[in-house]
Order: structure tokens, then sequence, then C-alpha cells
């Protein structure tokens, strides 16, 4: 930090006047014709009287005004009488070592010139300006004043002064007037507190004194910085400190003043703040940063920005405080900045992944805690190809064994960029244990378009999820790098009942023939109700007359084990409606019923509604004379023929509309028989 000491213009300031009466410590008067006799107590007196020559003689503590320097000293004297009119002389003495007790003309001390003068020719008050003399007794640390009154010549002349007993009784006793003021230091700028970015100040300050400054200090952060030792009262001085280091400072102005002792002036301190900042440069705002918009992979965009110290700033730091921290970076390191410097920071956007992205990024230092925030921005252009389970649908929601359905899949692009040659595959079960479905289809996919994709698939029975992947293989992310890989696959379910539904109208003729096939009589059947309609393995030849209730024996009893028997035939245990879920609950059929087959009774035969309500139901039959081990019994080993059945119920409303039947037919009881495994047959009891 630089010095520079300097003095300016008067400025008057004010001080602290006091004004104090101090009274005789010591008063007496000596004769020189009584060269051994001390007056104490008796009126003081000056003068000559022929052949005596009288002096008075004063001696005045100094103290009390310890601490101030004097202004003003007067002696104040009360003249009792005056023989003529003469002039007196006030003189001071050097010589203070003595005391109203002991003082006479042998032992009396020397004095020196006049320092004041009054003509005395009657009573009344007499004062004596006495300052400059007093001062220096004050100055020089003297513990009293001394002065003598004698009479200026050699004429016959003298005067009586009332002494400090009061001996005359007028009560004007002596006394010295003294006017003092206490040595100032005034700081007068900077103001407190005082904030600047400026590391150059002038501190400026004046003091009040009678000349006994020695010198003054600038006092900086409690110590000495630099002195000057030609101050002038009441002008303002300044000391002019460069270079100061940014941060919270405080300064005072101390003076030593050499009234009486040395005495040391420092007022309170003063605080200042030499502010730093550290900021964003050209713009000096901090407007967002944006570096630009990239194709996903291609080169990494960079952008950059200047930073300005203002003053010294260390530990400059750049960091980054929100956002996406991990995708846009910085190469700035901490380091110190002098004043005025600039600095140009990098900011580099990776292309790994694609989207928009934003970091917001504080700058501060040691100086300048207060953040100041750039936004920077970048976009990287990618493809982010999407598929939801929503936006895959079925030609037929409740499809049937071998049914052909059409699988469609809505496909999305929600990206910033185009996908090429991108891969839809459709899978049976998932991706990556499930067949393929079809075969792949290409498409090209701009940004924010979509487009559909349809494969075919022959329904099996049971509950499939339908996968449809985008861009394959999904565990390696594919060929097309995206924004988004996480919502290239999705699928949707799909149930195919084992069940078929048959449903129609059963009208007839009677016909009376010869053995000639020559029709003799005929009748139209025009009310079916009651009539039956049976569903059978095409190759099974049912024996009508030898029918049972399935689940029971041929002598009536329950057998539980049928429907589960009958599942493990046709290889759907398996199935959330194979025939024993369907049939039974807590091992017992759901409902059972009779029906009247080619003119016998059948009870017991297990029952469900065909459909969605009870005006159509389905039962089962087995065929008995099939029991080829004779266990009278439906069991595997025989594989009996099974019939489902239905009871015809005129026009009435069914699930699909009005007709005469439904029948629930297992789609697997094609399966139960071989060779043919592809169709059921029908039989029909017209009533």
């Amino acid at each position: 930090m630089a010095l520079l000491l300097l003095s300016l213009a008067a400025v008057q300031v004010s001080a602290l006047i006091q004004t104090d009466i101090i009274y005789t410590m010591d008063d007496t008067y000596v004769n020189n014709s009584a060269g051994t006799t001390n007056y104490d107590g008796q009126s003081l007196k000056a003068g000559k009287t022929g052949s005596e020559t009288l002096e008075t003689w004063f001696r005045f503590d100094l103290s009390d005004p310890s601490g101030y320097y004097v202004v003003d000293a007067v002696l104040y004297t009360y003249v009792y009488s005056a023989t003529n009119s003469k002039s007196y002389d006030l003189r001071n003495s050097s010589n203070v070592d003595w005391t109203e007790t002991n003082l006479t003309w042998n032992n009396k001390p020397s004095y020196g010139g006049s320092v004041a003068q009054n003509t005395i020719g009657a009573s009344g008050w007499f004062s004596w300006t006495i300052t400059g003399t007093y001062s220096d007794f004050f100055s020089s640390g003297e513990s009293y004043a001394a002065y003598a009154l004698t009479e200026t010549g050699a004429a016959t002349a003298w005067v009586v002064i009332e002494d400090k007993e009061d001996s005359q009784s007028t009560g004007n006793v002596p006394y010295l007037n003294l006017t003092m003021m206490i040595p100032e230091v005034y700081l007068l700028s900077p103001a407190d507190p005082y904030n600047t970015y400026d590391t150059s100040i002038t501190f400026q300050y004046n003091t009040t004194d009678a000349g006994n400054i020695v010198n003054c200090s600038l006092i900086f952060d409690g110590a000495v910085n630099m002195t000057n030792s030609s101050v002038v009262e009441n002008t303002t001085s300044i000391f002019t400190l460069s270079n100061i280091f940014p941060g919270d400072h405080n300064w005072t102005v101390k003076c030593y003043d050499s009234n009486r002792v040395v005495y040391e002036i420092e007022p309170a301190k003063r605080d200042i703040t030499v502010l730093a900042s550290i900021e964003w440069y050209n713009p000096s705002s901090a407007t967002p940063l944006d570096i630009g918009n990239v194709v996903i992979g291609g080169a990494d965009p960079s952008g950059s920005r200047q930073i300005y110290s203002n003053n010294t700033n260390n530990n400059v730091q750049l960091s980054c405080a929100s956002g996406d921290c991990s995708v846009i970076t910085t190469n700035w390191s901490t380091k110190d900045m002098a004043s005025t410097d600039v600095e140009t920071v990098y900011f580099n956007c990776s292309t790994d992944i694609g989207g928009s992205f934003q970091a917001d990024f504080e700058l501060t230092s040691d100086q300048d805690g207060t953040a100041d925030t750039l936004t920077v921005n970048c976009s990287i252009l990618a493809p982010d190809l999407r598929i939801n389970s929503t936006n895959i649908t079925f030609s037929d929601n409740t499809p049937t064994e071998n049914q052909v359905v059409t699988i469609t899949a809505g496909i999305y692009n929600d990206g910033t960029s185009t996908a090429t040659d991108a891969v839809v595959r459709f899978y049976e079960g998932h991706y990556s244990t499930g067949p393929q479905i079809g075969s792949d289809h290409t498409i090209n996919l701009s940004a924010g378009d979509s487009t559909t994709v349809q494969e075919n698939w022959t329904a099996k029975v049971g509950e499939y999820d339908i996968y449809v992947v985008l861009d394959p293989p999904v565990d390696t992310n594919g060929s097309i790098v995206e924004s988004n890989e996480a919502n290239n696959y999705a699928y949707q379910t799909i149930d195919v009942s084992m069940w078929t539904i048959f449903v129609g109208n059963v009208t007839g003729w009677l016909a009376l023939q010869t053995a000639q096939n020559q029709t003799v009589m005929k009748w139209n059947v025009s009310d079916t109700t009651d009539s039956l309609v049976y569903a059978t393995d095409t190759d099974s030849n049912p024996d009508f007359s030898s029918l049972k209730a399935f689940s029971r024996n041929t002598t009536g009893s329950y057998m539980a084990d049928d429907f589960t028997e009958f599942d493990n035939a046709v290889n759907s245990s398996s199935y959330p409606d194979s025939l024993n879920l369907t049939f039974t609950s807590g091992g017992n059929p759901i409902a059972t019923g009779t029906f009247s087959v080619f003119g016998t009774t059948i009870n017991n035969v297990p029952l469900i509604n065909s459909t969605n309500s009870s005006t159509f139901v389905t039962g089962i039959l087995w065929d008995s004379s099939d029991d080829s081990n004779s266990n009278n019994q439906f069991d595997n080993t025989s594989k009996e023929d099974v019939i489902f059945v239905t009871r015809v119920n005129q026009s009435k409303q069914g699930m699909y509309g009005f007709y005469d039947y439904e029948l629930k037919v297992a789609s697997r009881l094609k399966n139960y028989k071989t060779p043919d495994v592809l169709t059921v047959t029908f039989y029909t009891e017209i009533k």
C-alpha cells in the first residue's frame, strides 16, 4: 500500500472548551527589610515604602487541568488599597519549590522578566494575562506555576491586596481563571461505515490543540500504517492509502500531544469495506448461454463466456449448482484473479444422450460470496421411438382357437430427429424367451410423427402377452441411439378362451318312407323346443342309448376326478378356464340338471350357463358303451366318448341375439381323439 501525506485548507472544527477557577494554593509577600520574616496569613503587599521593597508571591496547582491544553490564563487580584498610581509587573519564576509558610525575602527564588503589567492607583479588581508562561509551566509537566508581583521603578508606592485567607474581609480572594480545551482528533472522511470498490482511499482528519501535537498516525486494521509529524491545528490533514486489499477494514487516527505529559488522542474506529466482485463479462449480465443443437453421437458442442474481476478476487470458483450437471460441464479450475483481469471459461455439452439440457453455474470468490449465476443450455437431437401398451390393439379381443388375429401397433417418435430403418418386431410372450410372430418390419419415422405396423397371429388357447419391440435387441439398446431407450417395448395381453360358443336355430322335417325311400307322409316340425343339440369329437361314435351324466359312474355315484381326467386328456389343466375350473367349485359341480336323451332320463348332469344368462345351459355326458376296462366310470384309459349337450329354447334372447340354442364346447374337444384333431361333430335330437 502506498503512502501520501498532505495538509489541506483550514477547516474549523469544534472542540470541547472548559473554564476552571483555580484559587491560589499559596500566597504571601516578602520584605527586604525583614529578610527572614514570613508574612503568611496577612494581606498581600507589593511596592516600595521608602526603605522597604515589598513583593507578593503566588503559586498555583497545575494538577486540575491535566489532559487539557490552556487556551487562556488570567490571574485576578483584588486591590484593597493603593497609595499612588504606579505600574506593577507580574513576573514568572522557574523555582516553584516553596510554600506560603516558609517564603521570606532571603529565600525567595529568582524570577524572570515581566509577563503582565498593570497601573494601579485605586482599589478594585485587576487582571493579569499569563497564558504564555502558564502554558509553559503546564506543558513542561510542572506541578506548580509561580509568579511574583513587583513595583516598576524606584518611586514610593505600594498596594494592599486581599489574600486567600481574606484578611481584609472583602471576600475577594485571588484566583486564576483558566480556559482550556481538550485536544481532539476529528475523523472527517470516509464516513462510517463506508463501502467502496476503490482500493485507494484518502483518509481526512482534523486536530484541535494549542500547537502541542507531536505527530498523528493512521491506524489501519489496528496497526500504525503511516505517521505525519507536521500537523497543523484546525487544518484538514490526510493520509492516502493505496492497494488496499478487498475486505472489511477499520481505521482511525491517533495523535500524540506533548501537553504536560505525552497525551495520546485516538477517536473511535471507523469501518470501511473495500468491495470486490467477480462477475460475468461481455455481456456483463449473466444472460443464458445457448451452446447449440447437435445430433446425438456427434461432436460435443461448446461455448464460452468471460469472467471479469473487479478488484482482487481469490479462489474464484465456478460450480454447477443445479440442473444437468453431468451433461453440461466446464473446464474452469479455481484460481486467483487480479483487479481488472478477464478470463474465458468454456462449457461443453455431452452428446452421449439426447434431449434438452440446462445447468446453472454459480460464480463466487473469497471476496465476493454472492453467487452470480449463469444458465447454460444445449440440445442434443435424437429420435425417441415409443410404444405403449395402450397402442397395441387386436382385431378381436376374444378370439377362438386358431382364429387369425391382426395385431396393430401404434409407434411414435417423440424425439427431435428422424429414426431411420427402425426395426419393429412382434413376439408371442416375452421378447427374450417367446417366439417371434411373423417377420421384421422396417420403418422411417420423422421427429414428432407416428405410424402403425400390423402383424397376424393365429390364436392359441390360453393367456398370451403379445410384445412389440422397437429397435431390437432391447438389452443392448439396438442400433439407433435414442434420447430414451426405456420406452422401446410394451405388451398387451390377449386371452384365448378354451371354449367355443355355438349358436343357431333348429328346424326340421319328419318323413314316413318306404323301404324304397318313397315318402308316404311328411310332417313339418315348427316347434323344436326341448330338442337337444350335441357336440362331440369327430373321431367319437356315441351310443346315445348309453349316455351317462359326466362325473357319475354307471350306478350314479359322484366321481369328482372326471373333470381333471378330461383336462389331462386334452392338455387343458393349466388353463384358467379348464373344464374342472369352469364346471366345479369346491370339488362339486356348480349346478346339475336333467336331460331326456332319446327317451332316457339322465339326472345329475353337470351344468353351466352357456353364456351370460341361464336362458341357455350346457351339460356334459359320457358314453358308457366305451368302458373298455369295465370299471363302470369315465377315465383316461378307456377314453369314453364325451358329449356336450344343450336344450333348444326356441327364439330366445341370448348373448349374441335371438336364436334357439347356445352351446359351450371345449375347444380342445377336437383333440380328444385322433386322427382328426381339427373338428367336432354336431348331432341334434328333434322333439
